[in-house]
């Protein structure tokens, strides 16, 4: 019984290590250029922690069961052709991620780099009619980390989490400005996620909500204390949807910072996926240099809100319908920069009598400079009253002087009367008082200022 006991103690202690694959057991290069996988991996397989101390490691891709460690002097280069990435839905020709999170409690961290090597796809390999790979992936698995990171050229989304429950992203620096499709972070049909303190510079969704499992809703999230920034207008969105099927609910978007983006907030739905989108509470944002700040498109992908559609149901919506239903969205304290060349409104709402927006609420929406409201409508079929010409300053009076501080505080352009003139009616709510959200309106489209 006694020996019994002491093999099993020798094997748990060989789990429990750490493990270099530059060490002569597992003879990793760390030159950049021969093929270190096999060796990464059969470390990742034997030790609980797995760590890259320095050198470049050229991979295939691998499978994080515990813990994997890039430090600040190593880097990851990503395989350059798609043969380095096993087929996951041979129907579909979508490939396995480079790093896969693949156990319980399983974390990716340490200050290192990972090049993705996209412009081998976007540019290289458009012929052969291959989905790139995503450079990191979860699915199925719970209370996982990445942390302390910088991803450089992702071929395609570089951070997806499909039905995770319980994820901590943290200090994760994102560059791909090389093309469309390499969305930063993408949160799909999981649970109770924490991002905060990421930059991310993409040309696609910074970070995007999706629920493609109509049995799996997306919620509980919190995006905090973070930066993004777009492409000189392209991309740069925080996204919800347009994969909405399993329902995207009870989020937090809370002191983000904006720059250079297309649309900052962008809710996307399509009128023939269902689901919903409810219970989002957004609050000091900040937005610079960027088209507009908030866009509702009910129409993603072309299709028009008035199509008629077979029925389908919706487990998580509790209706016999396609459409995507839009309710309880909160917005506080939005700082809008309007000093820029390029930018066209503070938003834009685009519903329909079929695709409706239920109880949304803005309070403390400021910008930078004196809007005539008049040029913000967004002409629809739809009935409603033009609003008045007259200029409102956001955040200071007509008469404030120039040199006296711009002190952002709610105006008259801000209030529910304000809303009304568009048919609309909406209750100003903080972020612990949910319960004052109503379905009340039915909106057509129009400039949230008008």
């Amino acid at each position: 019984m006694h020996y019994v006991f002491q093999i099993f103690f020798v094997v748990s202690y060989v789990n429990a290590r750490r493990c270099d694959p530059l060490s002569e057991k597992y003879g990793a290069n760390g030159d950049g250029v021969q093929d270190d996988t096999e060796a990464i991996q059969k470390a990742l397989n034997e030790c609980k922690e797995t760590r890259l101390s320095q050198g470049k490691y050229l991979i295939k891709t691998l499978f994080i069961k515990y813990q994997f460690e890039i430090c600040e002097e190593a880097s990851i280069i990503a395989w350059p052709t798609p043969e380095g990435y096993p087929i996951l839905n041979e129907k579909k020709k979508r490939r396995l991620p480079l790093l896969n999170l693949v156990y319980n409690e399983s974390a990716v961290y340490g200050g290192g780099t990972i090049y993705g090597n996209g412009n081998q796809y976007w540019y290289g390999h458009r012929e052969l009619k291959v989905k790139p790979p995503r450079l990191i992936g979860a699915t199925n698995v719970e209370n996982i980390k990445i942390t302390h990171l910088r991803l450089r050229d992702a071929p395609y989304w570089t951070i997806h989490l499909f039905r995770v429950n319980k994820a901590y992203i943290s200090h994760i620096d994102i560059q791909n400005l090389l093309s469309a499709n390499t969305d930063g972070i993408d949160i799909d049909s999981s649970k109770r996620v924490v991002i905060e303190f990421v930059r991310l510079s993409v040309r696609d969704d910074v970070i995007a909500f999706k629920a493609n499992d109509k049995n799996v809703p997306n919620s509980f999230h919190h995006v905090r204390h973070s930066y993004f920034y777009g492409d000189h207008g392209r991309g740069g969105a925080l996204a919800f949807g347009s994969e909405t099927q399993g329902g995207i609910s009870n989020i937090i978007i809370q002191n983000c910072t904006f720059t250079s983006a297309g649309t900052a907030l962008y809710f996307k739905t399509n009128p023939s996926r269902g689901g919903f989108i409810k219970n989002i509470i957004i609050c000091d944002i900040f937005v610079f240099k960027s088209h507009q700040a908030i866009f509702f498109d009910t129409s993603y992908g072309g299709i028009s809100s008035g199509k008629t559609l077979s029925a389908k149901r919706c487990t998580n919506c509790g209706s016999f319908s396609n459409y995507t239903f839009i309710s309880n969205i909160s917005f506080s304290r939005i700082f809008i920069d309007s000093n820029f060349d390029a930018f066209r409104t503070p938003g834009t709402l685009s519903g329909s009598p079929k695709i409706p927006l239920h109880g949304l609420s803005f309070s403390h929406i400021s910008l930078s400079d004196f809007i005539d409201l008049s040029t913000l409508v967004n002409r629809s079929s739809a009935s409603w009253q033009k609003p008045s010409s007259r200029l409102f300053a956001l955040g200071r009076d007509e008469n404030t002087k120039d040199e006296e501080p711009i002190i952002p505080r709610r105006r008259k352009s801000l209030e529910a009367a304000t809303f009304r003139r568009c048919c609309c009616t909406f209750a100003t709510v903080t972020p612990s008082a949910q319960h004052l959200f109503r379905p009340e309106t039915r909106c057509a489209s129009y400039s949230i200022l008008s």
